[in-house]
């Protein structure tokens, strides 16, 4: 599920970096809003993915 979000996340990223680029200045401000919101979901995935990975290696103990 994880690696399906990030996938999407990054596709949704590539589509609005290209869209700034050819965008007007509304585009432009509404893709620059929106790109460090997703950068931000793809860190929170990655530190989810790990701590998932602590609970699997420790067995659920902490």
């Amino acid at each position: 599920m994880i690696d399906l979000q990030r996938g999407e996340h990054l596709t949704l990223m590539r589509e609005f970096t290209r869209g700034k680029r050819d965008g007007d200045v509304a585009d432009q401000l509404v893709r620059d809003y929106a790109l460090p919101h997703l950068e931000a979901d793809l860190r929170w995935l990655d530190t989810a993915e790990a701590r998932m990975g602590q609970l699997v290696n420790n067995g659920g103990q902490e």
